[in-house]
This record gives C-alpha cells, sequence and structure tokens, in this order.
C-alpha cells in the first residue's frame, strides 16, 4: 500500500479553525506532500510552523515560523534513508515548544484533567 497524504490533507484543510497552527515536521522540508498541505493552509491564513532539518528548504517559504535543527552535515540516518535521528530532534524541539505553550498560557493539572480524562493519568488526576 502506498502511503499518500490525501485524507490527512482533507482532515487538516477542512477542520483548521480560527486560532488552530498547524506544525509540520520534516527533515527534508521539500516533502511534497506538506507543501501542498501548507500552501492551502497559507490560502486559508491558518498559521504554519514548520520544524525541519534544513534551514534552505521550500517549507520556509510556506511558514509563519520556522524551526530548525539543522547541523551543517547530514545526519546519518539508518540505512541512509530510514528517519530515526531527526525525528528525536524533531521531537526535542516540539517538545520545547509545547513546554514555552504550557508556560505562557498558565497551563496546570487541573486543566491537563479536563482534557484527559480518561486512562491511567486520567484515573490518577481524577483522584
Amino acid at each position: 500500500m502506498k502511503y499518500t497524504c490525501t485524507s490527512n490533507f482533507i482532515f487538516t484543510s477542512g477542520n483548521a479553525l480560527p486560532g488552530d497552527v498547524v506544525v509540520f515536521l520534516s527533515h527534508s522540508g521539500n516533502t511534497k506532500e506538506c507543501l501542498e498541505v501548507a500552501r492551502h493552509l497559507k490560502k486559508r491564513d491558518v498559521p504554519v510552523l514548520a520544524i525541519v532539518g534544513k534551514n534552505d528548504c521550500f517549507l520556509r517559504d510556506c511558514s509563519d515560523a520556522l524551526l530548525s535543527y539543522d547541523t551543517g552535515d547530514d545526519i546519518k540516518e539508518t540505512l541512509s534513508v530510514v528517519p530515526s535521528r531527526s525525528v528525536v530532534l524533531q521531537e526535542i524541539l516540539i517538545n520545547g515548544v509545547v513546554s514555552e505553550l504550557i508556560r505562557r498560557r498558565k497551563f496546570n493539572l487541573i486543566n491537563f484533567a479536563k482534557s484527559h480524562p480518561g486512562g491511567s493519568l486520567g484515573e490518577q488526576l481524577s483522584e
């Protein structure tokens, strides 16, 4: 089965609401499907944050903000193509963004419990 981004494109473009921000994670910053969706969202005035491994990429032109983990050298991925190390770097950056949003919005455990009622975390927070 070939992976396509069509269903994600329909979901993303159709459900973005005022105040939403769409985050793209792309090592190259040139992934065709990401560019297509980002351009569409830009036309709809939906803010786009791109987290990429290359500063010099096409996604830069479609984004309102860009975070890059560009190391100057190509990251040596597994088998030279399978994202593994770049995924870890993306996770570090997105966790930094989330931590800063939590701090700025003064989001606390009570807020978290309201939006996370299920699972073991929900059970712990409801006690």
